[in-house]
């Protein structure tokens, strides 16, 4: 008993210095201090929470209610209006599901390390539906794999509870379909023992049920569950650069971290082929489906890092801890690993997101310069009721988060030429003319240049 009660001590420890450190991270925003400004997809996300129209009919190409659903709920229990959230308010809501997911980690089974679990947590410091689909995902994996804790009368609880974490996953963005098929393919060709694929139905109706539970809103929204597998269709038409330009890659680098680790995987796998009937391992069925998935994702012309993610986290938490961290470890005793945890925490909380904020995920974030102009507009406007702004641009999100509040034209409109300020994608390297107003660039988001005009008799303070 004193060594169970040892064990959870050590755990809850390990925990609460992570929670701490991830948390200080995410709100200093990868040590760029006051807070990393809001990359474009994340003030998205606010946007759809803010209006908080039924999901049938935001129109959104590949996301479900679910992040605005929970954001929704956390910030209304701790006072914060969401029209208002600050960046750290934000990402909080992920940030909770990344936490009680290295949690259950932990205490499953202490052969998780703090160095692999900082590592698959810390970009949950997001606010989009990625880290949230992820999470829910490997927590359907790690239910799925206690099958052996429990007798066969009580497999049906793991079941369903891996189902409610799966049907989770497709509420959050319809890519969880593809990962879903992915596992059952694995599964299946792997063809594990019977007691492995004991309680398929009650996975399968859990996972439509809380599915369809989430997707509609609790079944307030019923249109939304055809409004998915439209979605559905959109998003492989994007994916695969058939009904419009898909986003290109921007760096080769999350690309090949992430090849990297799964490659370790697989090497720690091979080194265990002896020791295992009938040459099986129980991990396979998940060793087969990331590489699957990864390969998927590189062969198709869609790329952004943040797609990774669930790769990542089944790599970092579930299969590398098992297949070659416990190998690295096995000599150490309790007394000589818990001091390596702890000096992997202070290490790792020194560096460790900004790396992964800069290498891993970074993807056309927004300019650092935003927030200040954003602060400088904000306060000229304040002592002038008929302050007035242009944004003028394709795609000049997260200027809606930062001028919210304030009165903003979007596009050309009649009388535009005589706003307060004018925010003007640029079309070209010359500077646009405009009579009356001093002409700056600023950049909005990596590489994306706009210009920025303010009338003469508008002084905006940096």
């Amino acid at each position: 008993m004193m060594s169970v009660r040892r064990n959870w001590l050590s755990t809850a420890l390990v925990v609460v210095v992570v929670l701490l450190c991830l948390g200080v991270a995410a709100w200093l925003g990868y040590g760029q201090p006051p807070s990393r400004p809001l990359h474009a997809d994340e003030a998205g996300q606010w946007s759809l929470m803010v209006e908080a129209k039924p999901h049938s009919e935001t129109q959104d190409h590949f996301h479900g209610p679910v992040l605005g659903l929970l954001a929704r709920a956390g910030l209304t229990v701790f006072g914060v209006e969401p029209a208002t959230a600050s960046e750290g308010a934000l990402r909080a809501v992920p940030l909770v599901f990344g936490f009680t997911l290295l949690f259950s980690s932990f205490v499953r089974s202490h052969r998780s390390s703090v160095l692999l679990g900082l590592l698959a947590i810390a970009p949950c410091a997001r606010f989009i539906q990625e880290p949230i689909l992820a999470t829910s995902l490997v927590w359907a994996a790690l239910f799925w794999l206690r099958e052996d804790e429990v007798e066969t009368r009580h497999l049906w609880r793991l079941r369903f509870v891996a189902g409610a974490a799966a049907g989770l996953a497709l509420a959050c963005k319809v890519t969880a379909a593809l990962y879903l098929s992915v596992v059952a393919v694995s599964y299946l060709w792997v063809r594990r023992g019977e007691r492995s694929r004991g309680g398929l139905v009650i996975f399968w109706v859990s996972t439509v049920f809380f599915w369809a539970y989430w997707q509609s809103t609790f079944f307030t929204d019923l249109p939304a569950l055809a409004a998915w597998w439209v979605q559905l269709g959109r998003a492989f038409g994007i994916a695969a650069g058939v009904t419009q330009e898909p986003l290109k890659l921007v760096s080769v680098w999350p690309w090949v971290l992430s090849t990297l680790l799964l490659v370790a995987a697989g090497y720690g796998r091979w080194r265990r082929r002896a020791g295992t009937p009938l040459g099986r391992h129980r991990l396979d069925p998940l060793l087969m489906a990331s590489a699957l998935v990864l390969l998927v994702h590189l062969l198709l012309p869609y790329k952004t890092p943040w797609l990774l993610m669930t790769v990542d986290m089944l790599v970092l938490i579930v299969l590398l801890p098992e297949l070659v961290f416990d190998d690295l470890c096995r000599d150490f005793d309790e007394g000589t690993w818990r001091v390596v945890r702890g000096l992997l925490l202070v290490l790792l909380s020194i560096g460790v997101f900004r790396w992964v904020a800069d290498v891993r995920y970074a993807y056309l974030e927004t300019s650092a310069a935003v927030p200040p102009v954003a602060r400088a507009i904000r306060a000229a406007a304040t002592s002038d009721s008929s302050f007035v702004i242009q944004v003028h641009g394709t795609n000049y999100w997260p200027l809606p988060y930062y001028l919210k509040g304030l009165s903003v034209g979007y596009g050309d409109y009649p009388g535009a030429e005589r706003a307060n300020v004018r925010l003007l994608e640029a079309s070209g390297s010359d500077a646009p003319r405009a009579e009356g107003y001093k002409v700056t660039p600023i950049e909005l988001r990596t590489n994306e240049v706009w210009w920025l005009l303010v009338r003469q008799d508008v002084e905006l303070g940096q």
